[in-house]
């Protein structure tokens, strides 16, 4: 990036011009210039950007190096942010996968919309401990069908009889807890359902169902199904600022502490969907390295968002 001299030389601008971008003093951009400020390099950063965006001075001319040496922002897909929603999922799994909690009530629900993160979370929880098994409901799943594939995922092996199966899975949980997890469980027909819960009976394994909100409406159809429901369910709440704060803090190494104003306008882009959230971090990432930006602000967002 230009040094502030050369881009006050270029801009014809004053050292009170610079200072009315930066809202500072004089003295502090004289200082800044001359390299005899402290931090003066992150200061001299915000000047040029500042120039920038007040059309004082083009990207061109604020390119020091060639594109291949600047320092670029980049996303850290494999962060994985612990959110409120997913602590509280967290919780829910490994109480239980916990050997010393009742079976009496195990059966876990999780509900929240689309977009809200679900998947990533449990997902995740599944990645990091080998005694939970995730399976993705799929149109098409028998009862047979969707116990092999159960048994399959635990332990590896295959049965081809409905009785081999659910013995097998039996024989499976009595040495170590296991954790059946079953994803977008709101597509499941009732009877599946109700199969599921014959499962867990039978064979003392922890079933987690994770969907949207129309699961509840079927599993309160069913009496013998809601009273195993394990409380509290968790409920999946939209993203809040502090969630997107932690996420541009932890996978962007981006602080927005303080910028109530920013963190509210990426918030209402988002509609409290993490998806959504993800997608419009990338674009706004995507613009601050095309345009060799560091700091975050009101018109960046707008700029990566629009």
């Amino acid at each position: 990036m230009i040094e502030l001299k050369k881009a006050m030389e270029i801009s014809e601008m004053s050292l009170g011009d610079v200072a009315a971008l930066l809202d500072c003093s004089k003295a502090t951009i004289s200082k800044v210039k001359d390299h005899d400020y402290p931090n003066w390099e992150s200061w001299e950063k915000k000047a040029i950007e500042a120039m920038v965006r007040a059309g004082r001075l083009t990207h061109d001319q604020a390119r020091l190096l060639p594109e291949y040496e600047r320092e670029r922002i980049e996303i850290d897909d494999t962060k994985f942010v612990r959110t409120n929603n997913v602590m509280a999922l967290d919780a829910l799994a490994a109480d239980l996968l916990n050997p010393r909690s009742t079976l009496n009530a195990s059966i876990g629900v999780c509900t929240g919309k689309a977009g809200y993160g679900k998947t990533t979370t449990i997902k995740h929880f599944c990645a990091s401990n080998d005694r939970a098994t995730y399976l993705l409901f799929m149109d098409g799943y028998t009862i047979a069908g969707l116990m092999r594939d159960a048994l399959r995922g635990m332990t590896g092996e295959t049965r081809h009889s409905f009785v081999d199966i659910k013995d097998a899975i039996r024989d499976a949980c009595a040495v170590y807890r296991k954790l059946l997890v079953v994803d977008e469980a709101d597509r499941m027909p009732v009877r599946l359902l109700e199969a599921l819960r014959g499962l867990n009976e039978y064979c003392g394994l922890p079933i987690l169902l994770i969907g949207e909100p129309a699961l509840l409406t079927k599993i309160h159809t069913e009496p013998r199904l809601e009273s195993r429901m394990r409380k509290p369910r968790v409920e999946f709440a939209p993203l809040s600022c502090v969630d997107i704060a932690l996420y541009w803090h932890e996978a962007i190494g981006l602080d927005l502490t303080g910028k109530a104003e920013i963190q509210q306008l990426l918030l209402k882009s988002c509609r409290g969907d993490f998806r959504i959230m993800v997608n419009d971090a990338q674009r706004i990432v995507q613009h601050m390295n095309t345009n060799d930006l560091s700091e975050v602000d009101i018109k960046v967002v707008k700029d990566g968002i629009r």
